[in-house]
């Protein structure tokens, strides 16, 4: 195995305890694919450039201020995506009761973050700039997924903006070239 992701050299393949193949660019790790055996060696060679400008754009957040160790590990993890406990779905049913307009809330709340930091914000910055509970933070912003509140790009972190329902409630990102 080779160097943690943080460190690895520019260029360098590195396989995590996962078994994640992981192309470092810069220090940084910016992509990350499932290896189904250690001798494919015809994975994905590119780094996608989506995936890399976005990790930059979280590296250089100024006000983020994230360690690289920590960007770099939330680029190699593999979120849970299974169907919740019994007990945290009826915990977010009850909480979803007492949170009317929570889709909304969120829509805007990503979309005035992404302007302020030109990238999306993680699953943990969009629950807790709304108060909303961190035992619950994965089911809630699966469901706003599902409902078209938000938007992402799977398995890529600080991806969230508004989706097609934020989109018709006339919640849109502006154009970059508007922004900077």
């Amino acid at each position: 195995m080779r160097p943690a992701p943080a460190l690895a050299a520019a260029g360098s393949e590195v396989t995590t305890a996962s078994d994640h193949r992981c192309i470092a660019v810069d220090a940084r790790v910016c992509s990350t694919s499932r290896r189904p055996g250690a001798q494919e060696d015809n994975v994905d060679q590119q780094v996608r450039p989506t995936v890399r400008q976005n990790a930059e754009a979280v590296e250089r957040c100024t006000v983020c201020r994230l360690p690289r160790a920590q960007v770099a590990a939330a680029f190699t993890t593999t979120r849970y995506t299974g169907k919740a406990p019994r007990h945290i779905r009826d915990a977010y049913d009850a909480w979803k009761e007492r949170n009317p307009g929570h889709g909304l809330q969120a829509a805007r709340a990503t979309a005035v973050f992404r302007t302020r930091h030109g990238h999306g914000p993680s699953y943990g910055q969009l629950c807790s700039s709304l108060g909303w509970p961190r035992t619950l933070r994965d089911i809630i912003v699966q469901r706003l997924l599902v409902d078209g509140w938000l938007a992402e790009i799977p398995a890529v972190p600080w991806t969230l903006r508004p989706g097609d329902t934020a989109a018709a409630h006339g919640i849109l990102l502006q154009p970059r070239a508007a922004r900077e």
